[in-house]
């Protein structure tokens, strides 16, 4: 009785199993779990996802980005370009080929402009892979104002410099005397 019970618990944990290991395996191919709906429906290429939020970036500070792709289909795909809303977004070392089965970093450099309570461009992907020829990616963040420079640290060329104190002159409290010489020396 004891043996059939654990039988049973054991056939009924196989589709379990047999799932963990789809999911395993889906997982190795698409880069994610949460790929799988999408490869399920056809697609190979992915994007690190479709929405990359930068935080805080700081005005006139060139920042570099790297997104990753993977390519989980059996042939190479080639990422022709990028068109993007806002020419400060610019996209580097395209065109590129993303092998089979690889993973490639479509990288970026983004020079923010004026503070901005919040920016979000869209940079769309072009690529030969089928049925994925544009891949839309949102980049969000806000800009802040480049911090001013302490005026304390930097001196400026119009302040006086400021020179250490000099140690006093040494005293010594003995009365001064004259000699018949024309010489002083102190008295004894």
């Amino acid at each position: 009785m004891l043996a059939s019970s654990r039988f049973r618990l054991a056939i009924g944990l196989l589709p379990v199993a047999l799932l963990a290991v789809a999911l395993a395996c889906a997982s190795q191919a698409t880069g994610s779990a949460w790929n799988l709906l999408d490869y399920a429906r056809g697609q190979r290429l992915f994007v690190g996802g479709s929405t990359l939020d930068l935080g805080d970036v700081t005005s006139g500070e060139p920042t570099s980005l790297a997104i990753p792709i993977r390519n989980a289909s059996s042939s190479a795909v080639k990422i022709i370009g990028v068109t993007t809303t806002c020419s400060c977004l610019q996209p580097l070392g395209l065109p590129a080929t993303v092998a089979p089965r690889a993973s490639h970093k479509l990288e970026f450099d983004l020079m923010p402009g004026r503070p901005n309570p919040d920016f979000e461009l869209l940079a769309t992907v072009i690529t030969d892979a089928p049925g994925q020829f544009q891949i839309p990616l949102v980049v969000r963040g806000v800009v802040k104002a480049a911090p001013s420079p302490d005026e304390d640290a930097i001196p400026s060329l119009l302040q006086t410099p400021k020179l250490p104190e000099a140690a006093p002159p040494p005293t010594n409290d003995a009365p001064l005397s004259v000699s018949q010489e024309g010489g002083s020396h102190a008295a004894r």
